[in-house]
Order: C-alpha cells, then structure tokens, then sequence
C-alpha cells in the first residue's frame, strides 16, 4: 500500500511540474515580456567621467556608470545647497546697494577685498524657512538655513565654512557669546566719479557747520583746522572771513559783483549745498548724501576725517572713539560709513539735562556713535587727536555672533560670484558665502559623441558658463569634431500669463516629454523650480488643489520610466523646521516622486575646504554618496575636488584613483609611477617618474603648474589615464564603503533607501 501510495504521489508532482513547464513557456511568447534567459538584458551604460564615481555605482565591475534610458536624481545637503537669501535682501554692488531679487547674471557686486566680482549665476529656491541673525554692532541680515558663512573661533584662530544650521546649533552652547567672529569688508570699492565737495570739508560742515542760511560759516577755535579749510576753500576762489568769536564764514575771495554777469554772483558751496539737498538743514536734520556714502575708500576716509575733527572724540586709555550728533539721520549716517570702512558702530541715545538761571531743563536727544576700525589714527586728520590714538592689538574691530531666530517662509534666491572666495557683501556690510556635477557629466557625454541637453527651467545658466565648462555650443564647430553641439533650453513660461500652476507645471512636463526623445543625456534644472507654485497654494490654503503638481509628476512618471535619454533630475534637500533632539531630518522638493522613479539617487555633501595654508579656501572635497542605487550596493561614496571657477575637478579624480590602484605607488611622502621589476623595491629604483608631496605630484603630472610641467610628465599621465581607463577598475580600487552613517541617513530618507 505504501509504495502505490509513493507512486502515485510521484506522478502527481511530476504531472504539476509538467504543467508549470508549460506555463512558464508560454510566459515567453508575448510581444511585452520575454524571459529573461532568451535574450541579453545586461544593462548598457556610459560612464560618468569619474572612475571614482564609476566603481562606486557598481563596484563589482558590470556595470559602471550611469544606465541608459533611467532617470537619475542628484541633490545637494547641507552646505551644497543653495545658499539663499530672501528677494528683499540688500546686496552691495559698486554704486550702492540693490535687492536680491533685482539682481542679474553678469551684474557687479562688491567682494570683502575689493576686487571686481560678477554674477554668473542666478538660482532661485522657492519659498524656503528664513532666519535672521543679529551681530555684536547691532547689525542684521535674513538667510536660509543652508547659507554659508566664513566663520573663526576665538580657541582654534582657523576660519572655516559653516552653514546657518551650524551656527544655530552654536548658538545653543551656554558660552558661545563672543567666541564666534565674521570677517569685515576691506572698504576698497565704490564709485570714483568727483564729489561736488571735498569730503573732508563737507564732513567739517556737517560737524561744526551752519547751512542753515545765509553764507556757509564754520565755528572753530583750532588754528591748524582754520587752515586747512583756508586751503581747501581756495580751490574755488573762497576764503575765510572772520565772523565773531569762533565764527567764520566761507565767503568768495573777489567780488559778487563781476564784470560781464547780471546781478549777483552766488556763493559756489550754497550753490553746492543746495543741489546736495542740505542748505537750509539745521543740527537736527543734517545728513551724509547718498554719493558720498557710495564713494571709493579714500573720499569715504576723508569724509570720516573731517566728521571726526569737528565732533568726534578718543579716550586713548580704552582705545575710544566716538561720534556725537543731534541728528539721527546723520548719525545712521556715520553708522554706515564707519561699517563701509570696514569698522565696527553702534548708535546710542542719551536725553542729557542743564540748569539754566537755577531751573533745571531737558535738552535735545544726542545720538553718540561709536567707531572702532582697525587703524583708531585713519579716523582723524587733526594732529591733536591723531596723535592720541594708538594702533594696538586691542582696536582690531571683530564682528560677533549675537543671536539666530527664526523669522518665517519667504521666497529665496542665491547667487553665484566669480570671486575666488565666492563671498559677497549683504545687509549693512555683512559678507557671506554662495550644482556642477550634473554638467560635468554631461561634459563627458557630449565628448563621447552624445547627444546633451539642459533644460533651465529656474533660468540661470548662460552659454557663456558653459564655454568656461569646457562644453561645445556652436554648431558648426561641433561638426567638424563629429559631436552634438549642447542645446540650452529655457522655457519662457511664467505663471502670471497661465491660469493655474497646474498648466505652468504641465507645459514644464512636456517640454521634458519632447526633450527626452530627443538627447541621450537630458538634465532639469530644477524640481525645486516645478514647486514653488505648489507651496504658494499651500500657503494660501487652497485644500482642493493641495498636493496636485505631485500627483500630476507621479503620473507623469509613469507614463515615462524608459525614454531615449537619461533624465538628470537636479534638486536640494531642506531641513526639517522643529525636528527635535537627535541628526537632523531632511526633506527634498517635488515629494516622492522623484526618488522612487530614479534608478540613481546621488547625495552631495561637503566635508571639507580646500586651502593652502592660511590663504582662503579654492575649493571644496564633495563627497557623492549613492542613497539608492539599483546597479549595486546603496551608501557608497566617492569624495571629489570642487574647484571654485572650474567645476568638479576629473583631472584629480583619475590621479586619486590611479593611487588607489597602484598605478602611482606611495612610499613615505614620495609618489612614483614604478618600473619593471621582481618586487617593489628593484620597481623603485626603475621607476620612470617621481615626485615628493602629493599636491606637488597632481599639478606637475596635470600641468597645473606649467613652470615644472615637462613632455615627459605629460606622456606619463597620458599613460596613467590609459592604464585606468583598461583595467577592471572597480574590481581593484577601494572605494568609500557603507557610510557609519547610513542608517541615520536612511531613517532621514524613508523610502529612497528601497530598490
């Protein structure tokens, strides 16, 4: 019985089998699916450039690149991302001071030093949490969390690059008062077009002066001040006139009668004062008029001076110096001008009172600002308070922390400068800090003899940048080398001339849609561009539309997981308002969308400046970690070199990896591409290029320092770049392995971590 009951249980597996068989069979014979052992589906893919970056997406060999015909996401965390501020914001440029808003690529702004710095890129970021941060001189600013500022430490000396975010987390320490300080401008920039008045002499008129009618007078018992205005005066056929007591008028030297003219010829500094707006200003309105304010540093110096001779005073046992007005508006007015110079100034307000005739009275409000630059002997002329004013350790104006509060959303934009520091001066005199991997991959793909794309959706990018890149835009010359010219497309779509957001966001789309049959690699720039109409109608409350771009891309998506081209989705991630204690959380725009429909998801965080010695920074290490990757293992990371004016540096990528690989062996602090040999000392020793530091041996192989580049180091770098560019790279080199932070970060991601 037992055995027939064993036969018959076989054939009856054997009889399911046979079924299974043949159902699994006919699951190769439609048009939409085949088995995947009845043709090759190895997934094709270009390489990114990067052999670092390449081994880190697949580090197994098979595929190492980006996969064709997939979409992929990259965005920026932290301190790579955009460093923005909101429209109303005031930016310096050379002559005053313009709002952010009004800003446009190509546009002057003024650096810390000086030197001449132009905007040549313009990124606005949607409506973004806003923060206002107050210093020790009582100046103020807005930003975003993700702004970068040039911050030092009273302990370590070292400046270093710090976000908002970092300095609110300062701001929590007990004793961060006074142990945090920002750079101040050098004051060298402004107009340098003539002053209707010499600066130091409007500055003695507005101290010790009377405009108010009649001939200018001054009143002054100091006879080396007397003099000088003697002098200065003279320049416009004027002269001193003694007057009563301490007072003398600035009268005209000849007559006001003269020969050939009708009626009476007006003094020239009334003339003056009336088309500056202050004839007929008393002690309680004078003012600095605004193309003195915006002058080049040596007529803002002189002006100060002559402010600082009249009605300024030092205490040189504390280093004092100090400015005292009945006029408030003067008084701001001197408050600017001293921080212009790069000084340090508040303004305090005292009701002082007097005994008149045995009653006592109340006087007018005086307004005393305080003035503290580096050098105490540049604020006066005079040599009596010169020479009380000493130029010690002590003086050196620092600019403090105070505060950081949240202020609310406002809607943001940040700039990019072509200063090698990218700093530029904001609010009151205040300097700060301002995505080139997407286009650097592109680079590579056109020179592969792809078809690239850019859709600039923001718009801020110009083909003059992509010149600089290294990108071919014209045509012709794109054929004569047998590759694509990239195509820059700007959508001039606004949401003013639609009904809703919801036809601006599907005129976008379809812009995409086209595009995407079009080039093989096709970057959006950017997601945070698509929903900034999204968070207005938040912000408006409109539940009925409330979450519709998202819905509208989801299905878009879907319609659209394989095109001809790889779709280089640019965005940022924000932190999370209130989040707690513990890491902070992080959030990108456009939703989930995005991250699910991406093959690859590239997070870019800096770690590191780039400087050599005390200079400024030139540059950041970036460090590019795969937060979903569906060719290989998800939180593996390369570290690439982010060159200010240059974009991510290849060059240096190729150098890093070829060590990593052997290529070019270390021994101590020396770097050799080594010989033939049974071992690595007798390679050594037959070893056809060396080099001691390995700063030294990038630039002399790279040609970054043409005084010691040589043919020979050319050709060994072209051979290096040829061995790594052969080998199985990823199957050698050691690549950044899982991040010790990866499960913080995949609890700040959710759902990008699945594959």
């Amino acid at each position: 019985m037992a055995k027939k009951a064993k036969a018959k249980k076989d054939d009856a597996v054997e009889s399911l089998e046979s079924q299974f068989e043949s159902q699994l069979e006919s699951l190769g014979l439609g048009d939409a699916l085949r088995l995947a052992d009845e043709y090759d589906n190895d997934v094709e893919v270009v390489t990114t450039g990067f052999p670092g970056l390449d081994c880190a997406i697949d580090d197994r060999g098979l595929n190492p690149g980006v996969p064709k015909h997939r979409h992929l996401e990259i965005y920026s965390k932290k301190e790579h991302a955009g460093k923005a501020q909101p429209m109303d914001a005031l930016i310096k440029v050379p002559t005053g001071w313009t709002k952010m808003g009004d800003l446009k690529v190509g546009d002057t702004v003024v650096s810390i030093d000086g030197k001449p710095s132009k905007i040549k890129g313009i990124y606005p970021q949607g409506r973004k949490p806003v923060f206002e941060l107050e210093f020790s001189d009582g100046r103020k600013t807005r930003t975003c969390g993700e702004h970068l500022w040039k911050m030092t430490s009273t302990k370590t000396k070292q400046p270093r690059i710090i976000s908002t975010y970092g300095l609110i987390e300062k701001t929590r320490h007990p004793h961060f008062n006074n142990h945090y300080y920002f750079p101040v401008v050098s004051g060298k920039f402004g107009h340098d077009q003539a002053v209707p008045i010499n600066p130091w002499l409007l500055g003695v008129l507005l101290g010790d002066g009377t405009v108010t009618s009649g001939t200018p007078a001054v009143s002054s018992a100091d006879k080396e001040l007397l003099a000088r205005i003697e002098r200065v005066v003279a320049a416009k056929q004027c002269k001193l006139e003694h007057n009563a007591n301490h007072d003398w008028r600035i009268v005209q030297a000849n007559s006001r009668w003269q020969k050939g003219t009708q009626g009476v010829v007006e003094n020239p500094y009334t003339t003056l004062l009336k088309e500056l707006g202050l004839y007929g200003k008393d002690c309680y309105s004078k003012f600095i008029p605004s193309v003195y304010l915006h002058a080049d540093r040596a007529s803002r110096v002189a002006l100060l001076q002559g402010l600082m001779d009249t009605d300024g005073t030092i205490d040189n046992r504390h280093c004092s110096t100090s400015f005292s007005t009945s006029s408030r508006q003067l008084a701001e007015d001197v408050q600017e001008l001293v921080r212009s110079l790069g000084g340090l100034s508040n303004v305090t307000e005292k009701i002082p009172t007097y005994t008149y005739k045995g009653e006592r009275r109340i006087g007018a409000i005086s307004y005393t600002v305080r003035v503290r630059l580096e050098s105490p002997k540049e604020s006066f002329w005079l040599p009596r308070k010169k020479d009380k004013a000493t130029d010690h350790r002590q003086c050196v104006p620092r600019l403090n922390l105070k505060s950081v509060r949240y202020v609310g959303e406002m809607e943001t934009q940040c700039i990019a400068v072509t200063h090698p520091s990218q700093l530029y001066v904001t609010d009151q005199y205040i300097v700060t800090h301002n995505t080139s991997l997407a286009l650097a991959i592109g680079l590579t793909w056109q020179e592969l003899g792809y078809r690239v794309g850019i859709i600039d959706i923001e718009p801020s990018i110009t083909k003059q940048y992509l010149l600089d890149l290294g990108f071919i835009v014209d045509k012709e010359t794109a054929e004569t080398q047998g590759k694509y010219a990239v195509r820059l497309l700007q959508p001039q779509i606004k949401a003013e001339n639609c009904e809703t957001d919801m036809i601006y966001l599907e005129k976008i789309l379809d812009t995409v849609s086209k595009a995407a049959d079009v080039f093989d690699f096709l970057i959006i720039d950017s997601v945070d561009a698509l929903v900034s109409e999204l968070e207005a109608e938040k912000a408006a409350a409109d539940n009925e539309k409330a979450g519709g771009i998202a819905k509208k891309m989801r299905g878009w998506f879907r319609k659209n997981t394989t095109r001809r081209s790889v779709c280089c989705w640019l965005n940022h991630a924000s932190v999370n308002i209130g989040g707690g204690y513990g890491p902070p959380s992080y959030y990108t725009s456009g939703g989930k969308t995005v991250p699910r429909y991406s093959s690859l998801r590239l997070e870019l965080t800096v770690i590191e400046k780039l400087r050599e010695g005390e200079k400024d920074p030139y540059g950041f290490v970036t460090r590019v970690q795969l937060v979903k990757n569906r060719l290989g293992p998800n939180w593996r990371y390369t570290d690439l070199h982010y060159l200010f004016g240059e974009g991510f540096s290849r060059e240096y990528d190729y150098f890093r990896t070829a060590i990593k690989l052997g290529i070019l062996k270390k021994f101590g602090g020396w770097f050799y591409f080594l010989g033939e040999g049974k071992n690595d000392d007798e390679r050594k020793k037959n070893a056809t290029w060396k080099c001691q530091g390995e700063v030294n041996a990038y630039r002399q192989l790279t040609g970054k320092t043409p005084e010691t580049h040589t043919a020979h180091d050319a050709a060994v770098w072209a051979e290096i770049k040829q061995l790594i560019q052969g080998e199985d790279v990823s199957a050698d080199v050691k690549i950044g392995d899982v991040d010790p932070d990866a499960e913080v970060l995949s609890r700040e991601h959710g759902e990008v971590a699945e594959t």
